[in-house]
């Protein structure tokens, strides 16, 4: 790197990364290529777009003609880049990362392990847990976002054992007639059943394909039986699911886990052990800044279910829709975690909003729109589909929104 070189008191345009999930949207129309202008290629898949600081994926800045790795830049400029304060608490690296997800096939049935359980996972297979970190995330809907996440009620997961009891084929009937005999018991002691009835529906199905693929032939047969109307959303979902992946095990978790149908502008908050899957849409999502996951199912890569098992919470609580506090205007998602937070923007009309005193690092998404940034008597323009670096020195800066903006600002609270 230039020892030369220096963190100016200005905005920065970041050049950003694209990976090739097989569950991205394809081809030309394929949505993060037409957002970044990309030319897109019929066959490849654009599935994330990575905003940010994590070594698989860094996001590079040009200073003075050069092209430097953001990771780079903040390793010799913590201060300056992500604030004083942030490089203290964080060991001088940026602890979130932001992307751009279309999903135009489910994603696998996974969890982010929490900071211990990440440690002991990165020290036992690194290859497959390529760091320590924990991964609390948040993702919120640009159009819309069909997901699983999270167990359902006690009693609504027993209904599911019943309703379709070509699942005791796999779990057994004694499981379900204990679960009906404790319907009153303590919540720690249904969770210990709910954690058997979903280790027997995952363990079982892996080892045993033959008996995985029957109950997945009997379901579709019971539900084709059906007229649509008479559909269930969770059958509706297992058929879907099931063209997609065929006889997979991950199938069965859409009786057993919430569904979410997510508007535009709303999101959904997953903390670790909270086991979700996301189905269809567009979405930005910010997270800590980690690329741990543990999968067990809809996925043709690694799976580790023993590990899934261990690492998940067999909480009841279904997560949270976050609407964000603010008007249509301006919205700022609460999220339990000291890592990030999100505003989303969305102006029809020109806005202009001054800054003060900043302090902290500012990443800044374009969805849609024109914006206009100001620093130090220069203006910036970006267009759609363009992110912005606004390092912490930068400490007096406006932006302008223009063309019926939509954008996302992440900083460290």
């Amino acid at each position: 790197m230039n020892n030369e070189i220096k963190i100016a008191a200005r905005p920065y345009q970041l050049i950003n990364e694209v990976q090739h999930y097989q569950w991205g949207e394809k081809g030309g129309n394929a949505y993060i290529a037409d957002l970044t202008g990309i030319k897109g290629k019929k066959n490849e898949a654009y599935a994330e777009l990575w905003i940010g600081a994590h070594p698989k994926a860094s996001s590079s800045v040009e200073i003075d003609g050069g092209i430097y790795r953001l990771t780079d830049l903040i390793e010799k400029f913590p201060d300056e880049i992500i604030g004083q304060a942030a490089s203290g608490k964080f060991s001088g690296r940026l602890p979130f990362l932001l992307k751009v997800l279309s999903v135009s096939e489910a994603l696998s049935i996974q969890a982010h392990p929490n900071k211990i359980q990440a440690g002991y996972l990165h020290e036992k297979d690194p290859g497959h847990y390529p760091d320590n970190n924990h991964k609390p995330e948040i993702a919120i809907a640009i159009d819309s976002l069909r997901a699983i996440a999270g167990f359902r009620p006690y009693d609504s997961i027993i209904e599911s054992l019943e309703k379709y009891n070509e699942l005791t084929e796999i779990t057994g009937t004694e499981i379900l007639y204990d679960a009906l005999e404790k319907a009153d018991s303590s919540d720690e002691e249904k969770k210990e059943i709910v954690k058997g009835i979903y280790s027997l529906l995952m363990t079982e199905s892996l080892s045993d394909n033959s008996l995985l693929k029957k109950t997945v032939l009997n379901l579709k047969e019971k539900f084709r039986n059906k007229e649509t109307s008479e559909l269930s959303d969770e059958e509706k979902l297992f058929l879907d699911l099931e063209k997609q992946y065929g006889a997979d095990a991950g199938l069965l978790s859409v009786f057993i886990l919430n569904i979410f149908e997510l508007k535009e502008g709303e999101g959904i908050y997953i903390d670790a052990g909270i086991p979700h899957a996301y189905i269809k849409g567009n979405i930005v999502e910010c997270m800590a800044n980690s690329d741990n996951v543990v999968r067990a199912g809809l996925t043709p890569k690694f799976k580790d279910v023993d590990s899934l098992l261990d690492i998940l919470t067999y909480d009841f609580t279904r997560p949270m829709v976050l609407s964000a506090t603010g008007n249509e205007s301006e919205k700022v998602y609460s999220v339990p975690t000291d890592e990030y937070s999100v505003t989303r923007w969305h102006y029809k009309s020109a806005e202009t909003k001054s800054f003060k005193d900043n302090s902290a690092i500012q990443i800044i998404l374009i969805i849609e729109g024109v914006l206009i940034v100001e620093a130090g008597g220069v203006t910036y323009n970006y267009e759609r589909g363009q992110a912005v670096l606004i390092p912490a020195v930068t400490q007096e800066f406006s932006l302008t929104f223009n063309n019926g903006a939509l954008i996302f600002k992440v900083t460290i609270p």
